[in-house]
């Protein structure tokens, strides 16, 4: 899984990029529609005020306050000793001194031992990001598909816009095809002289033609001087 959102849609999208634009644009909605609807469903069946991802970590680091030592400065300041190292956490401003509250806006182990020494509430000191309504709103707004063109319902300023295909330069000559020829090996002598290998030729849309007549007519020519040659005693 990657972090980056382009890179994760191309992976889902590497077989159907293959696909009519049509078709593409259908098979991206659909699968759109499929993610929003099975989130929407999974945040829903969540029983925690937190996501279960959240509410996981949340248990482990609460078992570790058992072990920590915590001592109020102030109504919001408070000391944590934990393993011969003092911490100052700041449940105001939401900080502690291991840094781990306020980069990542979720509650360190220092700070739930000293959340539960003023009977506070855990999910208070976590952002928006971790709760569940979050999520259920995030996923909250259905997709659905745009329908047939005759139940659009177009404004008349933009259905009065006339718009003209973009001006273009034919490039002469066009874009070439190519041919793939497979080389069949062919009977060299009445002694049944194969040769050694079969080779792959890529040949032009430009001279593809004459390249074939004159591999049929060099392999035909070959069959004739075999017929004349005498047979093997």
């Amino acid at each position: 899984m990657t972090i980056n959102v382009a890179e994760c849609i191309n992976s889902c999208l590497k077989f159907a990029l293959q696909l009519p634009l049509m078709t593409l644009a259908e098979f991206i909605t659909n699968m759109l529609q499929k993610w929003f609807h099975d989130h929407h469903a999974a945040a829903r069946s969540m029983r925690h005020r937190l996501i279960d991802a959240a509410h996981l970590v949340i248990l482990k680091r609460v078992e570790k306050c058992d072990f920590m030592t915590v001592n109020p400065i102030d109504w919001n300041i408070f000391s944590v000793r934990h393993k011969g190292k003092q911490r100052m956490v700041d449940l105001a401003r939401k900080t502690c001194t291991c840094n781990k509250f306020q980069m990542d806006f979720f509650p360190c182990s220092h700070a739930l031992a000293a959340a539960r020494e003023r009977n506070l509430d855990f999910t208070s000191l976590c952002a928006n990001y971790y709760k569940r309504e979050t999520l259920i709103d995030a996923y909250s707004v259905p997709i659905v598909h745009v329908g047939h063109p005759s139940s659009w319902v177009v404004p008349s300023d933009i259905a009065a816009r006339v718009v003209l295909n973009p001006k273009t330069k034919r490039q002469s000559g066009g874009v070439p095809t190519r041919l793939w020829l497979m080389k069949v090996p062919v009977e060299l002598s009445p002694r049944n002289i194969v040769a050694s290998a079969a080779s792959v030729i890529q040949l032009d849309t430009t001279n593809k033609r004459a390249l074939i007549k004159k591999a049929i007519k060099h392999n035909k020519a070959v069959q004739d001087e075999d017929e004349l040659l005498p047979e093997a005693p």
